[in-house]
Order: C-alpha cells, then structure tokens, then sequence
C-alpha cells in the first residue's frame, strides 16, 4: 500500500474512534436514544438539528435541507430546462409511501425483493428494536419506523428460476396451492443474503427444516412463500414492542403483491386484512413531493385501492408453522453469530 492508501485509511480509523466516542458520550447523556443509527449519529432526530456539543464537528458546516425545500434552479442543460427549480428530495421507501399516500395509522408492506414495513409517525419515537430505523419522513413534521427482511420476492425469485426454470409466477403460485398450510411441516429461513431484521444476523443463511421423503417441489413453493410471511410477522412483532403500532389498515405494494395466494397467506400470519392498492412507485412519490415544493401543497397523492384480501379463518397450519419457525431461527441463531 503506498503512503497516499495508509493515510486513507488511518483517516477512516481515525474518524470511526471519534464516532464512536461521540456515540458513547451522547447516549450517556440521553442525547440519542441507544438504538440510534449510524447515518444519524450527528442527528438529532426529535429536534432536527445537528449536535455540535460534544466536541465533533458538524458534517462540513451544512445546514439541514428538508423535503420539499427548492435548493437551487438547472442550469448546464438545454436552454428549455435552464431555470427550473430542484427541489430536495428523499429516500426510496419514505417516497415510495408518499406515492402510496401511507398516513398514521397505516401499515405499509412493500413486497419487492426484500420485505419492508412502514410506519409513519406525527411525533418522533426512538424505534422499539435495534433492528427498527428511525428516520425522518418525506413530509416534514413527520418520522418514520421503518424495518426490512432482505430475502422476500427475491426469495420467490430464487425458487421459481432454480426449481421452475422456464415458468411463470402463477404457475409456482398454481403449485403452491395444492399443498395445505403449513406445507405439512417444511419450514423456510428466507436468509439467503444474510437478515436485517429482527435478527440482525449478516451471516445468517437460508434454510430449509423438516423436509422428509414426502414433501415434493410443491410443497417447497409452499414453504417459500410462507417462510417470507412469517419473516414479516417475525418484523412486525418486534414494531408491536410499542403499544402504538396497532394499524388500522395495512397497505401493500410491490411486485409480489399481484400474487393472490402469496397474499392470503401474509394476511392470515399477520392476522390483519390487506388493503391492495395501485402502486405508484417511488419516482411518482418523489415528483408528488417536488409539486409540493413548487406549489407549496401538501394535500396526500389519491390512493386507488385494488383489492382487500381477508386472513383465513383457518390459521391452525399457520400457527404450527409460525412457532417452528420461530424455534428453528432461535436454534440456529449461535452458528449465525
């Protein structure tokens, strides 16, 4: 390594001990709730201001920049764009519930490929879990709980390309509904790029328990699309910690959302009806947010609701499968460690 590369990296460590010094003093003096993120170290969320009082600097002097908030106008661009304005902007999934008009008391569940939960908040609340961020929301005045599992379409995807090359979604979905729930014992660990939430577990891996000379490539489509579900609740009830999160609505988005039994399924472990709705996407979101800008409006996006899928009044397979699952995870859990 050449001088250049070592004074790099000694910079680097030398920032990562000033971070974490900075990190111990502000939790011992309740400035930042323990369960804090690194990306909002100098943050402080309640207040929205930088914390500048325990001897590190501010990150290059900055202000803070709010949503909405028009930062300066186009200019080495064509002469018809020349001028118009750039309004901040915000992350993927805070967009993405704009675009899906997610307001308190709703639940969002993003089914891509990976499994998001979406709480939004009037009032800022220091996550009930490690695994949970705390961030601020798209519109002002507004936070966010937000919690992932990595593996949730992304998980169907591996089944379908490894075990039906060449078919479709609704020909695994068509395969998995011969089976009934439960998938008579075989269970799913969608840990096939680690596991964010709630584990926490980068090294955590996908698995399969209970598979016996009887089960067959059904019965794996089954376990797959129930594994992800019950990651989901696994999301959840870490957000249940607080006695806030008692949606009156669960609003659901995504690809894997076109998936009707995939839906039954998620609705019945979650015990909870979803509200299916027109996704609109993060993009449309974000230029809902920059019209707010311009116009100074805050009225939410239209939501377009497409279908309402109920759970099933059967849960019994449901039930057995979700406490297997859970034993699995807590026996597995110190190989992951």
């Amino acid at each position: 390594m050449d001088s250049t590369g070592g004074q790099y990296y000694r910079s680097v460590a030398r920032i990562g001990r000033q971070a974490a010094e900075a990190l111990a003093h502000a939790h011992a003096r309740g400035i930042i709730h323990r369960d804090v993120k690194p990306s909002n170290l100098l943050l402080d969320m309640a207040g929205i201001v930088w914390i500048t009082d325990f001897g590190v600097a501010k990150t290059g002097g900055k202000s803070l920049t709010t949503t909405g908030d028009i930062v300066g106008t186009l200019r080495d661009v064509p002469p018809v764009l020349q001028g118009l304005p750039v309004v901040a902007g915000a992350g993927d999934q805070a967009a993405s519930a704009v675009g899906s008009s997610l307001s308190p008391g709703d639940l969002g569940v993003s089914l891509g490929t990976s499994g998001v939960l979406f709480w939004t908040l009037e009032a800022f609340e220091p996550a009930p879990h490690p695994s949970i961020h705390a961030f601020c929301h798209a519109w002002p005045g507004t936070w966010h709980w937000m919690t992932v599992t990595q593996g949730a379409a992304g998980s169907v995807k591996w089944l379908r390309d490894r075990f039906y090359p060449g078919a479709s979604f609704a020909e695994v979905d068509a395969e998995a509904a011969t089976v009934p729930s439960g998938a008579e014992g075989l269970v799913y660990l969608p840990y096939l790029e680690g596991e964010r939430a709630p584990i926490m577990r980068p090294n955590a891996r996908g698995a399969f328990y209970g598979l016996t000379s009887r089960h067959t490539r059904a019965h794996v489509a089954r376990a797959v699309l129930e594994g992800v579900a019950y990651s989901l609740r696994h999301c959840l009830e870490a957000m249940r910690r607080s006695p806030q999160v008692a949606p009156r609505r669960v609003i659901v988005t995504g690809g894997g959302a076109r998936s009707r039994i995939w839906l039954s399924m998620i609705a019945t472990v979650l015990g909870e009806p979803l509200t299916v709705v027109e996704d609109l996407g993060a993009a449309v979101g974000a230029a809902w947010l920059a019209r707010s800008g311009v116009t100074g409006r805050r009225d939410p996006l239209p939501l377009h609701v497409k279908d309402t899928v109920e759970p099933d009044a059967d849960r019994g397979g449901y039930d057995a499968g979700w406490e297997l699952y859970r034993a699995v995870v807590e026996r597995l859990d110190p190989l992951w460690q």
